[in-house]
């Protein structure tokens, strides 16, 4: 009896022993895996295979909730918006970040156990229109061809990780590896294999920039400054007197 106490004693503690094992390898694999959480829910797509869509409030951003290749993603926003968001300067770039975490799903301790009920979870991808295809390492906004001008790649990126045998990751995503860390879980840039499938974010039109005009440029030149006025003229003349005729000279 005591040995059969003692075998099952023995299971129980091989069993926790299990799960704490597996509990720290799951950790370490998010920690260190590019793979999103299992919480991510994929927006249903419709018959007609048209992605649906999000609008970001007060933005010139849609998003397209259908998991697609880079380039696909970037040929329907150019063919039904106008453009794979071009983010030209940080303060863009960190408005946009601001604007997901907004609409996204805070990490809890729960968050893993929801088990596909979030969309929008911190750890969604989203492509953007940020690419080195043309010439490797040269990243430039795919619609104008404009170079990228400011750091926003997360720690050691770009890596150009070679994905497959044939492709390296050249087509960029914003994406958020520590969305369970309090203190680094934002969105930032990463590079992956275009082919890969993720959410994309389209800019819905072209953005006029806005600039300071000089305010002097809308008014109308002043005035010419007057002189004195001239002097005034007499109706009423008096007459002018008759020259006086020249002396005779034979009267002297």
């Amino acid at each position: 009896m005591v040995r059969k106490s003692t075998n099952l004693s023995r299971k129980v503690s091989f069993r926790q022993l299990g799960a704490v094992l597996g509990a720290i390898v799951r950790l370490l694999t998010l920690a260190n895996s590019q793979a999103p959480s299992n919480a991510l829910l994929d927006a249903i797509i419709p018959p007609d295979g048209e992605p649906p869509i999000m609008e970001l409030d007060n933005t010139n951003w849609v998003i397209l909730r259908k998991k697609l290749p880079w380039g696909e993603a970037s040929a329907i926003c150019d063919k039904k918006y106008f453009r794979l968001a071009k983010l030209g300067t940080r303060e863009k770039a960190q408005e946009l970040v601001d604007k997901i975490e907004s609409i996204s799903e805070k990490y809890t301790p729960e968050y893993d156990k929801k088990y596909m009920e979030i969309e929008f979870g911190m750890d969604r991808r989203y492509w953007i229109g940020l690419t080195d295809q043309i010439e490797d390492g040269k990243w430039y906004w795919t619609h104008d061809g404009s170079e990228l001008t400011y750091d926003f790649w997360y720690p050691n990126q770009p890596d150009h990780k070679k994905a497959t045998d044939n492709s390296r990751e050249h087509c960029v995503t914003l994406w958020n590896p520590g969305y369970f860390h309090d203190t680094y879980n934002k969105h930032t840039f990463n590079d992956e294999e275009c082919l890969n499938t993720n959410y994309a974010i389209c800019d819905k039109m072209e953005e006029t920039p806005t600039t300071n005009p000089d305010p002097s440029a809308a008014m109308p030149p002043p005035a010419p400054t007057a002189g004195p006025p001239p002097p005034a003229t007499d109706p009423n003349p008096p007459p002018v007197p008759a020259p006086e005729p020249p002396p005779d000279p034979g009267s002297s």
